[in-house]
């Protein structure tokens, strides 16, 4: 039946279509204009701060050596990240202060093996849309991808690529781009990446998983027993120098960006050779040619190290310790992880693969999450690491966000609920605060914090986490907290200065989403998020009103008579049962002030009628004595010992 045909079709598209985006919540209207007056004053902070040379970094300023050597190390940083948030507050990218925060990036981005720097200038650069700047994109986000470690995160540097090492990794990218996703298998079967050939000499692709144990001297994959960790011999084992020289890298000679030439899209399968059919005894006397089998790609030796083109089954899932800036094997951090997740999620953009990168991203967060949801600030297979943040719990949700994003090729799909996001927004929420209702002021957050928080609410699309008003709590926090100058301090992180706590607090208070598409493909509902935080949670107690102006109070007596004062409707019933009419909470109110009256007035008459009813009696009594003394007066002597008593004799 048609109209049957029509009700399936539209069925099928309601379970499929996409979760319509969450609405935020509104701000108060003398909050909103507050918030967009804060903005006004950040925005013109920091073009007022611009050095002349295109930075926000001053060398030159005194302070704790930690500090210095931030502003002195990260000057392209400080140039990508006012550049992000100024695009992001509105900013045209054609204004001569972006522009020159451009140049300057453009300008260092030849030595550029930071972390913390080559994310920044992806975002930045993406954010500002000029098609020059495609491969010197590429360019940043391959060295990210070599920087990589095998538990798939990030340290503070990466190796620089040549030209040649740079082009030989996208090949190798484009030809292992097809392999399963982790996201969607979490075990493969031995043998699965055997169609690769190996280099000579190359350990093969296949074999059991190692389970976690101490790491190799190479930081890499293990080989022979399974329980047991042997440093690898050859070029891997080799010194840093050794290892930089293998891949081709070169820190002192370059002055100009590589710039990476894109060849040709590699072809997944030769097309067979066209041959006239035979019979089969051979018709024509001629054999049909038959198709070529398909060359072996070989990984080539300079880049066969990186853990992104190994067996990610074979990863010894463990950092090495106090190598936090070697640029191959690092002592990885969440911190720097995040960045890299936001920027090589961007990077996709621009014919870069990414699924290997990603997947081991996802994998890192799956292995760490803390018991109670959180994260921290290292690696630790299986969790428990001590070192726990609400900066880090943030950065492993957006890592777990990457997983569906992976696994959705265009737009969400049904919405699912996963009990890991869920645990970890639970974790996050604990530590979230309420607003307040008064007008003072509140203590300053670490600005770190907020900007996490904010970039996972906008990333999930919530407007409340659990039952509280991320929004309007961190709002609060920030437009009170503004310098004079329009500027924030005192971020109370690692590293704050003025410049970046300006843009980190802009940023909040714009909903900055760096990364749309991948909240387009996120399968969540926040109603249903919500529903499952407050579940665990059960009922939160209401915030208390700290520094709210008391109310005047006027002191009652018992015969004080008036109307009643409404009652709030939260605390005459309970909120578990619904709530009566007005019309039947005034007489309830009433009677219990009229017997409270019956009461007052019954008192006054009865003591008005006992006393009246004792004088009119003692009245009485007096006149009865003043008659019986009158009768029996007269000239006796009777009377005389009663006239002593109120006069005595004289004598």
């Amino acid at each position: 039946m048609p109209g049957t045909k029509h009700f399936v079709l539209l069925g099928m598209l309601l379970l499929t279509a996409p979760a319509a985006p969450a609405q935020r919540l509104p701000l108060p209207p003398d909050e909103q204009e507050a918030v967009n007056h804060a903005i006004d004053r950040g925005v013109a902070y920091l073009k007022q701060t611009q050095r002349k040379n295109g930075t926000w970094a001053r060398p030159n300023e005194r302070g704790a050596n930690l500090r210095h050597f931030l502003l002195k190390s990260y000057q392209a940083g400080y140039a990508a990240l006012p550049g992000l948030t100024l695009l992001e507050c509105g900013v045209p990218p054609s204004d001569p202060i972006v522009q020159q925060a451009a140049h300057f990036v453009r300008s260092k981005a030849a030595k550029m093996d930071l972390t913390y720097e080559l994310s920044l200038s992806i975002l930045f650069l993406d954010r500002l849309g000029d098609p020059k700047d495609k491969k010197l994109i590429q360019t940043l986000a391959l060295r990210l991808i070599a920087g990589q470690s095998a538990t798939g995160g990030w340290g503070y540097r990466c190796p620089l690529l040549s030209k040649p090492v740079q082009m030989e990794l996208l090949t190798a990218l484009r030809h292992l781009d097809g392999m399963p996703d982790l996201a969607e298998e979490s075990a493969k079967k031995p043998g699965r990446l055997a169609p690769i050939a190996q280099a000579p000499g190359a350990p093969k692709l296949e074999g059991p998983a190692v389970r976690p144990h101490a790491p190799s001297l190479s930081g890499g994959i293990t080989e022979d027993s399974p329980n047991e960790s042997t440093p690898r011999q050859g070029p891997t084992a080799a010194p840093l120098h050794r290892r930089c020289d293998c891949l081709g890298l070169d820190f002192l000679d370059k002055k100009e960006p590589e710039y990476l030439e894109l060849g040709p899209q590699a072809p997944t399968e030769p097309k067979p050779a066209q041959t006239e059919p035979v019979d089969k005894a051979g018709a024509w006397g001629v054999k049909a040619e038959l198709p070529k089998p398909p060359k072996s790609y070989v990984i080539p030796a300079r880049i066969a190290r990186l853990p992104v083109v190994q067996d990610p089954d074979l990863f010894v899932m463990q950092d090495p310790v106090g190598q936090s800036t070697d640029p191959l094997l690092p002592t990885t951090d969440n911190s720097n992880t995040q960045f890299a997740i936001l920027a090589l999620w961007r990077a996709q953009q621009y014919e870069v693969p990414m699924k290997r990168s990603l997947n081991l991203i996802v994998r890192r967060f799956l292995t760490s999450q803390n018991a109670d949801g959180s994260w921290g600030y290292h690696y630790l297979y299986g969790g428990g690491e001590n070192n726990r943040t609400l900066t880090m719990t943030c950065v492993g949700l957006i890592g777990l966000a990457v997983g569906y994003g992976l696994a959705q090729p265009r737009q969400a799909g049904p919405p699912v609920q996963d009990p890991r996001i869920i645990n970890g927004l639970i974790a996050l929420s604990r530590n979230v605060g309420q607003p307040v209702e008064h007008r003072g002021l509140v203590d300053m957050h670490n600005l770190y914090f907020l900007w996490s928080l904010e970039r996972v609410a906008v990333l999930y699309n919530l407007p409340t986490i659990g039952d509280k008003d991320w929004y309007r709590w961190g709002a609060q926090v920030l437009v009170r907290n503004q310098e004079s100058a329009g500027n924030w301090t005192n971020g109370l992180y690692v590293g704050s200065s003025p410049p970046l706590d300006t843009c980190l607090a802009l940023l909040f208070l714009k909903r900055a989403n760096l990364v749309q598409d991948l909240t387009a493909k996120l399968p969540f509902k926040a109603e249903d998020l919500n529903f499952s935080i407050m579940e665990k949670l059960g009922p939160t107690p209401k915030p208390e009103r700290p520094q709210e102006k008391p109310k005047p109070t006027t002191k009652k007596t018992a015969l004080a008579v008036g109307p009643p004062k409404p009652v709030e409707p939260d605390k005459a019933v309970p909120l578990s049962k619904p709530l009566p009419a007005p019309q039947g909470a005034a007489p309830v109110q009433e009677s219990g002030s009229s017997k409270k009256k019956a009461l007052v007035l019954s008192a006054v008459f009865f003591i008005a009628f006992s006393g009246g009813s004792l004088f009119f009696i003692l009245l009485a009594l007096n006149r009865r004595k003043e008659t019986e003394r009158q009768g029996h007066a007269g000239p006796t002597r009777k009377s005389a010992p009663e006239t002593r008593l109120s006069s005595p004799d004289p004598e």
